[in-house]
């Protein structure tokens, strides 16, 4: 899943690469980018460690290749992911202890564990519990924190979507982007969608909170109930449900199966029939369409016959 990459040179470049035999600056080091882990100990006489680090905002993600070791992470607030992407990797959270291969990534909720990795490759996010929570409450509603699933799990990586956006994440800086201005926009965007792929793991439908009504999701849709006929974006329907459009997206299909944009021209098309079939509607198709935010009939006419199966003059002219 993941492929070595030459070290980065391009200035701005936000991989940073640490190779040394040293020990003691190992342990500096990974104190300094995961403050859980209160010990790092190698299993063998011949260390060495390689590892590259991408800080992102709430998710840190460290990629690296080293002999045997074992990481003691303690009581914390953070979650992490764990994986060894060519060997096997274990952990003990003392009442279950959790064995894996490179096909499994290992999902750790805040608590005391012992991660013992085989020499190889390994991935290690750390996500920040503050970051998450706000995540969590954002999607799902503030009452979902109190749920979550907070019991380790593993997750096969063919379905692992943090996995996946770790890899890319790491691809995309390994080559220059030449406009700088991109570099933290582009950081940004993959810390979001690491951080809303972790609610979803542990606020999501397979949870009690998924019994919860969505909040940005309710906020949004009564935003659009209310301004359907106007002209509205996906930036003012976020605003108005209290969050980016980036998260909002992903809350909707998450909860909906669908996207914003989708939902608001459903509503649109709804509205419309119903003004169409209303006895006594005096309005004609055109001005129908542009009360309910369509600008343009030829598209109106045409999603109108998709969904409904038949034109609006059909509908109008059955109104009775």
């Amino acid at each position: 899943m993941f492929e070595r990459q030459p070290v980065p040179d391009w200035a701005g470049c936000p991989i940073e690469r640490f190779r040394t035999s040293d020990l003691e600056e190992v342990r500096a080091r990974l104190l300094s980018l995961l403050p859980s882990i209160v010990n790092i100990e190698p299993l063998s006489s011949d260390f060495l460690c390689d590892i590259d680090t991408l800080r992102l905002g709430g998710v840190t993600l460290i990629r690296g290749l080293g002999v045997a070791r074992r990481l003691t992470r303690g009581q914390n607030d953070d979650w992490a992911v764990v994986a060894s992407l060519d060997a096997r990797v274990s952990v003990d959270f003392g009442a279950m202890q959790l064995v894996t291969d490179r096909s499994y990534a290992i999902l750790c909720p805040p608590s005391r564990a012992d991660c013992v990795f085989e020499a190889g490759e390994f991935l290690w996010a750390r996500i920040d519990g503050a970051a998450l929570k706000a995540t969590v409450e954002t999607i799902f509603g503030e009452e979902a924190w109190a749920t979550v699933r907070r019991e380790p799990r593993l997750m096969p990586f063919a379905r692992c979507h943090f996995a996946r956006l770790a890899s890319a994440a790491f691809a995309a800086f390994s080559t220059p982007i030449h406009e700088p201005r991109a570099v933290p926009r582009l950081m940004a965007l993959y810390d979001e969608l690491m951080l809303a792929e972790t609610a979803a793991l542990v606020a999501g439908p397979t949870t009690q909170s998924s019994r919860l009504p969505n909040r940005a999701v309710e906020r949004a849709i009564a935003f659009m109930e209310a301004h359907y006929g106007e002209e509205i974006g996906s930036a003012q329907v976020a605003a108005a449900a209290g969050a980016s459009v980036r998260m909002l997206q992903y809350a909707f299909r998450t909860a909906l199966d669908t996207t914003p944009t989708a939902f608001l021209k459903t509503i649109r098309l709804d509205k419309a029939r119903e003004a169409l079939s209303r006895p006594g509607c005096e309005e004609s198709v055109t001005e129908v369409a542009l009360a309910c935010g369509f600008n343009h009939l030829g598209e109106f006419s045409r999603a109108y016959a998709r969904r409904f199966g038949e034109a609006p003059s059909e509908t109008r002219r059955r109104r009775g």
